[in-house]
């Protein structure tokens, strides 16, 4: 691929990613909201689609969801989940019984790497020289040496540089505004 066909737009960050060597659009960076957006939207079709058990790929409108495993189980696969000692206290809830509250903490839940070895790697810190964000394993080693902040630190960065850029659109828009009015004045 050459040219614009080789990159990917992001439709909510406007980020460019280029398509992988591998051509398996797979590779591709995680869009973790969108990944939350999804699964609340299993949650809320639940009773009229099938949801995949994040353990046995078994679809069912019976499912239940963990929110400490962050995953959807089929109730074969909830059993084994829950008989395992350091799961016994994870909250499970039926996705039947979900509650607007109990969406909410799906779409709070942490994100975790998409890199190959660190799945369930919670993602918590931010590669100032790469731009990415990392797992700790990920950190220590791949950006070793290089400056990194925690994830939360980032995001409020960034949120502060977007408050402001909006903040100065806005002022731009209002002398835009005024050169208007002044405009129309003089016409009429």
């Amino acid at each position: 691929m050459s040219g614009p066909h080789d990159t990917i737009t992001c439709p909510e960050c406007r980020r460019e990613s280029r398509v992988p060597s591998s051509g398996n659009l797979k590779d591709l960076l995680t869009n973790f909201r969108i990944n939350s957006l999804l699964e609340v939207l299993a949650i809320k079709e639940c009773n009229t689609k099938a949801v995949k058990c994040g353990n046995c790929d078994k679809k069912s409108s019976q499912s239940l969801y963990c929110f400490q495993c962050c995953a959807f189980w089929c109730d074969d696969c909830i059993t084994g989940n829950i008989i395992i000692r350091a799961n016994k206290e994870h909250p499970v809830l039926a996705i039947k019984d979900f509650q607007d509250q109990d969406i909410e903490e799906v779409l709070k839940r942490p994100a975790f790497s998409g890199k190959p070895g660190h799945e369930k790697k919670e993602l918590e810190f931010f590669c100032k020289i790469c731009e990415v964000s990392a797992c700790n394993a990920f950190a220590t080693t791949d950006h070793e040496g290089r400056a990194k902040m925690f994830l939360e630190e980032a995001a409020n960065e960034r949120k502060l540089q977007v408050k402001s850029a909006i903040e100065s659109q806005k002022e731009r828009v209002q002398v835009k505004k005024n050169e208007i009015t002044k405009i129309d004045e003089n016409c009429a």
